[in-house]
């Protein structure tokens, strides 16, 4: 579901955001022409070779108690339910922490392996699928979403139809609509739910509400946050490879990088997950807790290409390494991954293919965020240092849902410290 840039300064500019990122990563100016099949591997940058270079320096008691302290006072002082947390450091060393409860009412405490719905974080693996299918040959992202979904005879009314690409609907620079903010969709998928539990939302579904709707711009020329633009990137993308997408993502993903906690979300009973807390003004009206009888209270397989992963900090943090140190596929790809983001002005940042770049006081920081209800969810890599961190919180409620950003920028600045030897 949507989600919206934290730890980010106002004072940068996004153009600065997007050059600096590119640069830095793509291995310099020019890249975002380069096509798909091309390209060398990435320079990360003298900062994260000094980094790389200083890392027996890394105390990594004092690191872990410096963590789990930060971790345990947000935490108290804050009153969220748990949360749990985990850094990947230059050397491939992992730390994994956990505060507070896993469930409220059995006072269950919180455990590192803990998993929770990653929400939005998913997508990065649908943007990853459809990268390595174009550096395969069997799709271009700048094809024509037209070209692969054409034929269906829902397709002429999905906003700006003509003119989309694959690529625009991965850089939410499609101008299609949301159906997650239309009014209809969370009347319509309560009463589904109350009616049959193991319901779902599925893509033709959820596209329904888009249909003869206006688009909010020219396709290419602006931003807008789409879900809906996420699940016909997952039509492109099975119509291109012939498969489940699922099945996809786990083959190449999941199964090759050890993310042995994560899967995808396909059905109500998830083992190791933990319940999440909701407001009860919530806005799809469901009940304010997640599971009950060891099962969620609805179907997540709605929310597919959307996100679509149960997972935990450690194999996101894994996750963010791997892909944006270009780790993920055995060809060069962050050209792509990078190139050609899209200005979100609005939330202060530059997106490319599933991935937020944006300025913060670490400097640059590529990520994504999440929220589904009950859970928030936070993935970064920070290439000055060459480190990643993530967050998962099992809870969405009002009173903290904006501030698993900063929670992760201060996990993260200790971890900056340390690299730093800022004793």
């Amino acid at each position: 579901m949507a989600e919206r840039a934290a730890g980010v300064t106002g004072r940068h500019r996004i153009g600065f955001l997007h050059v600096a990122a590119v640069i830095l990563l793509a291995g310099g100016p020019g890249h975002s022409g380069r096509p798909e099949g091309g390209g060398s591997r990435p320079d990360l940058g003298r900062a994260v070779a000094q980094a790389r270079a200083d890392r027996r320096a890394v105390d990594q008691a004092r690191l872990a108690r410096r963590i789990q302290a930060a971790l345990d006072s947000v935490q108290a002082r804050d009153g969220f339910p748990g949360a749990t947390a985990a850094y990947v450091l230059p050397d491939g060393t992992t730390g994994e922490f956990a505060t507070g409860l896993a469930d409220l009412e059995t006072r269950t405490p919180m455990r590192p392996d803990a998993r929770m719905l990653g929400a939005s974080t998913g997508k990065t693996y649908v943007a990853a699928t459809a990268l390595a299918l174009a550096k395969e040959g069997r799709l271009s992202l700048g094809d024509p979403v037209a070209r692969w979904l054409g034929r269906e005879e829902w397709y002429p009314r999905v906003p700006n139809a003509a003119a989309i690409t694959l690529r625009q609907l991965l850089t939410h620079s499609s101008g299609v609509p949301d159906h997650v903010y239309d009014p209809r969709y969370p009347v319509e998928r309560e009463r589904q739910r109350r009616a049959n539990l193991d319901w779902f939302a599925t893509p033709r579904y959820v596209i329904e509400f888009i249909l003869d709707k206006p688009a909010h711009f020219s396709p290419g020329t602006g931003f807008h946050y789409t879900d809906t633009g996420y699940h016909l990137a997952g039509l492109v993308v099975e119509a291109a490879c012939g498969c489940r997408y699922d099945d996809e993502a786990v083959r190449r993903f999941l199964v090759p990088l050890g993310l042995d906690r994560t899967s995808p979300s396909d059905h109500r009973e998830l083992p190791g997950l933990v319940p999440g807390y909701l407001d009860e003004s919530n806005h799809f009206g469901l009940p304010t807790k997640t599971m009950a009888d060891g099962k969620l209270v609805w179907n997540p397989r709605s929310e597919w290409t959307g996100g679509g992963m149960v997972t935990n900090s450690r194999d996101l943090a894994r996750w963010a390494k791997a892909l944006y140190e270009g780790k993920a596929l055995p060809v060069p790809y962050l050209a792509d991954l990078l190139g050609g983001a899209v200005a979100d002005t609005a939330g202060h940042r530059s997106y490319g293919l599933a991935v937020s770049i944006a300025m913060t006081e670490l400097g640059p920081k590529l990520g994504h965020g999440g929220w589904i209800p009950g859970y928030r969810t936070d993935m970064a890599y920070y290439p000055d240092w060459g480190f990643s961190l993530a967050i998962q919180m099992n809870s969405d409620r009002q009173a903290v849902r904006n501030k698993i950003g900063p929670y992760a920028l201060l996990l993260a600045g200790l971890v900056k410290a340390e690299l730093a030897g800022d004793r």
